[in-house]
């Protein structure tokens, strides 16, 4: 749809980030080709777009959000920044942190949690963090 680096408006759009899950933004709303009509949709649109446009046919599986994504949104309280904070991670039950990338957390090169937000909530969950992602990770 978009290439991985695009400007519209002199604005620059990351396309390739927006297809991610991350920390920094918790939300994987990127735009799509609808398969039925070629129009371009955003992610979390797409259901809509089936359901007014498209009412016969199967929703691609893509737009479907999964319960722990749509908790993930949910527990985010504070929309007017899109990193998650340290209420929202505390929040945050273990299927939805494993939509987490644990880079954000851990530090696989140096062997040790990040110095930031996220890597001390990673330390003070560090038993629980190891349940998520496997012990194997952390090694």
């Amino acid at each position: 749809m978009f290439p991985d680096a695009c400007c519209f408006a002199g604005n620059t759009l990351n396309a390739k980030k927006l297809k991610t899950i991350e920390c920094s933004l918790p939300l994987m709303n990127h735009p799509l080709e609808c398969p039925s009509c070629n129009a371009a949709v955003w992610r979390f649109d797409m259901k809509k777009h089936f359901t007014i446009a498209h009412p016969e046919e199967e929703i691609p599986e893509v737009a479907i959000l999964s319960e722990a994504e749509q908790n993930l949104i949910k527990k985010k309280k504070n929309f007017r920044k899109n990193a998650l904070q340290k209420a929202d991670l505390e929040r945050l039950e273990d299927k939805e942190l494993a939509l987490l990338p644990l880079t954000d957390f851990w530090d696989s090169k140096n062997k040790t949690w990040k110095s930031n937000l996220y890597g001390n909530f990673g330390k003070r969950n560090s038993t629980r963090m190891k349940k998520i992602f496997g012990k194997k990770k952390f090694e």
